[in-house]
């Protein structure tokens, strides 16, 4: 067997190691903030994406540098995000296919048309009312992502760590004041 290859076994060895992940590690920046996470216009940006967590690249491979960023949808309501943006699709943005650029300062830029997203080329509500099925979907999936953000910032569990009952117990305390 070729040095490469006992290098990429070795490789993967080390990433089985890393599964199953339940609290943060110097290399993960866990629910980042969206000035951490996109350029601008940030704002833009988060309204559609939520950062969910920040991976330092040396930690992955020990040759790369820098930070990537998996972000979740705050779409679809329902089918794949995109789905309804057709007239902005591009080599970069399809059904569910995003595409960012990364900029030098490691920030995430959306390679396309914001209206891409649904609720951004939805310009009023007709009879199907389906703009504001799709902001109370998107104004659900931000209060959802903010409140397992808090768990974790107040237990520096994630989520998935947690019980069921763990996890509902907690989100019913009050966070501690100051």
């Amino acid at each position: 067997m070729s040095m490469e290859w006992n290098n990429k076994i070795s490789y993967l060895k080390h990433l089985s190691m890393q599964e199953n992940i339940k609290t943060a590690h110097p290399y993960l920046r866990v629910f980042p903030e969206p000035e951490q996470v996109f350029a601008d216009p940030v704002a833009r940006h988060a309204k559609h994406l939520l950062p969910c967590v920040s991976i330092e690249l040396s930690e992955v491979n020990p040759s790369w540098e820098g930070w990537i960023h998996m972000v979740l949808p705050a779409e679809p309501l329902g089918g794949y995000v995109g789905d309804y943006g057709a007239d902005y699709h591009n080599e970069y943005l399809a059904p569910n296919w995003l595409a960012f650029r990364l900029t030098e300062s490691g920030h995430y830029q959306l390679l396309g048309d914001f209206r891409f997203f649904e609720l951004e080329n939805i310009a009023e509500d007709g009879a199907d009312g389906i703009r504001t099925e799709v902001a109370k979907h998107c104004e659900t999936q931000h209060r959802v992502f903010k409140g397992t953000r808090d768990i974790y910032r107040r237990t520096g569990l994630l989520h998935s760590a947690l019980s069921r009952d763990e996890a509902r117990d907690i989100a019913s305390e009050e966070p501690a004041t100051s």
